[in-house]
């Protein structure tokens, strides 16, 4: 549907990945990348109904930072080695 693609375009252009991305650029799989998102570990966004994250995001995860979240739904990134 061209509404659609027109959609995942401007998402691509404003930065954002759909995860099989996020598990291609991170070396793991879709399902490591998935449960990484369900459990908080990655941050994500929902778009058009699909479930989006950022190259930086994706970065952050593989590189052991983590992302607390509180209980007003801001995140915010610690890095676990500065936390450790």
């Amino acid at each position: 549907d061209g509404l659609r693609s027109e959609r995942m375009s401007r998402m691509t252009s404003d930065g954002y990945i759909a995860m099989y991305e996020a598990a291609k650029q991170s070396g793991r799989q879709y399902i490591t990348v998935n449960k990484a998102i369900s459990r908080g570990a990655l941050r994500s966004e929902k778009i058009c109904g699909r479930i989006m994250t950022r190259p930086e995001w994706v970065e952050a995860w593989t590189n052991g930072n983590r992302v607390r979240r509180y209980s007003d739904g801001e995140l915010n990134r610690i890095d676990a080695r500065a936390a450790g």
